[in-house]
Formats: structure tokens, sequence, C-alpha cells
């Protein structure tokens, strides 16, 4: 039995598959940044197509629901969910930032900002075994560097995630950034971190699949303050 994930919160989409008893993963990349709702589906039927798997093989879809770009969650939600209904399969919802704690390893402290724009970040910080540091949610930026320096996280550890690196310009010269390939939010971790929450019995049903965006769209927020008239 196979599980597909499918990651589209982040700046480029990727769709991954991994065999449940022997572990390995493929997966593919969209091609142009934030392509996600034109490449999504048909890049998940070539990698089925590629490899000789059909929709009867897939017995669970792993979603990531967010925080990261609105429009986004909402197309890897409904991803999910058609899915779900379609192959009547559980759906497995993961969290985008959640997904890097299986970046944790000895000697390697995951730091993970998502630009929310505005010095606000979505950001989590997880120890080398995985535990959070910092929970996954909305903060600002300075949030972040305190909380490093409150518990004394040796900097020499910190490896930094997400494009909140590329917004707020994080200095290489004083943190570790991780390298491109492997920066940003992609749908190897969501289908690991899926078949995780699988084994642990944690799959829903379609319609129990939610969006966690966070915080309110920037639009939202425009509204409420008169910055924008309908």
């Amino acid at each position: 039995m196979y599980i597909l994930g499918v990651e589209t919160t982040g700046p480029v989409g990727s769709v991954a598959l991994m065999d449940l008893d022997s572990g390995k993963i493929i997966s593919h990349t969209t091609e142009k940044p934030l392509n996600h709702l034109i490449e999504i589906m048909p890049l998940a039927r070539r990698l089925k197509k590629k490899y000789g798997i059909a929709s009867k093989d897939i017995g669970a879809v792993a979603i990531s629901v967010g925080p990261g770009s609105f429009t986004g969650i909402r197309i890897g939600v409904a991803i999910g969910k058609a899915m779900g209904q379609a192959l009547d399969i559980p759906v497995l919802s993961v969290g985008s930032l959640d997904a890097f704690r299986l970046e944790s390893k000895e000697g390697l402290i995951p730091v993970v900002i998502f630009n929310a724009r505005r010095g606000q970040v979505y950001a989590a910080i997880f120890d080398e075994s995985g535990n959070e540091l910092m929970p996954p949610g909305p903060y600002m930026l300075t949030d972040v560097y305190e909380c490093i320096e409150k518990k004394q996280i040796p900097k020499e550890k910190i490896c930094w995630f997400g494009d909140g690196i590329d917004a707020y310009d994080i200095d290489d010269r004083i943190f570790r950034l991780a390298q491109k390939n492997r920066r940003y939010q992609n749908a190897e971790r969501v289908v690991k971190l899926g078949a995780m929450l699988l084994r642990e019995g944690k799959g829903q049903h379609y319609s129990e699949i939610k969006p966690d965006y966070m915080r309110r769209a920037e639009a939202e927020v425009k509204l409420q303050e008169g910055k924008i008239k309908l």
C-alpha cells in the first residue's frame, strides 16, 4: 500500500508516494513557484504512471494543512478532501511546521520560520530529539531570537529552515542555513509524518480535514482596518 503526500503551502509544490512496506519514497516537485493549482494533480498522475501505481494502490493521502500560503493551503485541503472522498481512504492532516521536526538529529536543532509579512513569522523550534522548544505558531521574528537566547540554544547546533530566511535575511555568517533543496516545505516530509500518523491510527475522514491558517489573511486584516472597501 502507498501513501500519497501533497505539499502546497510553500514556494513550490510537490507530491510524494511512500511504499508502506519498504519505506521507499518517490517524489516530484513543480517546475514553477506558486503554480500549485495548475501543476499538482498532473504531477501526481505522472508520478503514478511513471512507477505503475494505480489509484487502488493508494491507501491514504497526507496533506500539509498549513500554515503557509493561504491559497496553497486551500488547494491542498481541497485535494485531500477530494481524494479521501473519491477513493474512500483516510486523510492525514500534517502541520507544515511540524513536518520539520523530522530534520531533528544529534547535533542539529531545526529553527523553522515561514514569512508571514510585517515582521511576523510562523515558527517552530525543535530539539535534537524532535521535541518542541518553541511550539508551532504565529510569532514575531524577535520572539524566535528571544527563545533561542532564553533556552540557551548553542548557535553551532542551530540550522534554519523556511522561506522566512530569505524574507528576513537571516545572516549565514552567524547561523547555519539549510541547503535550498532542504530549506522549504516538501512532500517527502509530509508523507513520512503522514505514515507515522497512520500507524498511530490518526487517519481522518475527509470531512474532518480543516486548514490551519494560524493568522487571518492580509486582505481580511486590511478590510477590518478600513483600508479596503467592498
